[in-house]
């Protein structure tokens, strides 16, 4: 999820003269918690977009923890939670997920939710819990370009504008899901 732009930005990556690639402004531990072959795809992507545009982009989040995970989940309403996580059918999380923020006549708190999640039957929730994932704050110079660099980089990319969040999701393609319930 995309941080207020008052925050200081970390450099992810860099060029050889020691110019910033790419920025991030999330905790240190969703960079540090990304997969190897991620972050191996993803500074290649980000030197490319870098390079044609002179743009550093700036990832907002990148690996997860279950708790927190939940917590932005707790905030989303119905349609949120269908359009972020119902892209392959409805997983029952989802389903209980909505149930109790129904009877509860409120969002949930994270805790709750995160309660609901651990106890999931199902699935893996958020590649973001595999270190899978990142996030990028939007609008970049070139939006387009930064899409096309991802994506020849081995990233499936998802408009999360769409469904209230401003991000675009970047997921690395072919890796193995994980049920995740730490």
């Amino acid at each position: 999820m995309a941080p207020g732009s008052g925050e200081s930005p970390s450099v992810f990556c860099t060029t050889a003269e020691g110019d910033a690639v790419c920025l991030y402004v999330c905790q240190d531990s969703g960079i540090a918690g990304l997969l190897p072959e991620v972050k191996d795809c993803l500074t290649a992507a980000v030197n490319e977009y870098y390079l044609a545009t002179g743009e550093p982009p700036v990832i907002t989040s990148g690996y997860r923890t279950l708790h927190h995970c939940a917590a932005l989940m707790a905030d989303f309403d119905r349609e949120q939670l269908e359009q972020l996580y119902c892209r392959h059918g409805y997983p029952s999380y989802i389903r209980d997920l909505v149930a109790a923020r129904e009877a509860k006549g409120s969002p949930l708190t994270a805790d709750e939710a995160y309660d609901i999640l651990r106890r999931r039957e199902e699935g893996y929730i958020s590649w973001h819990l595999a270190g899978g994932a990142v996030d990028f704050r939007l609008p970049q110079a070139n939006p387009e370009l930064l899409r096309d660099c991802l994506e020849r980089h081995g990233f499936r990319v998802l408009d999360e504008t769409e469904a209230g969040v401003p991000c675009w999701h970047a997921t690395k393609t072919g890796l193995t899901p994980r049920v995740i319930r730490e």
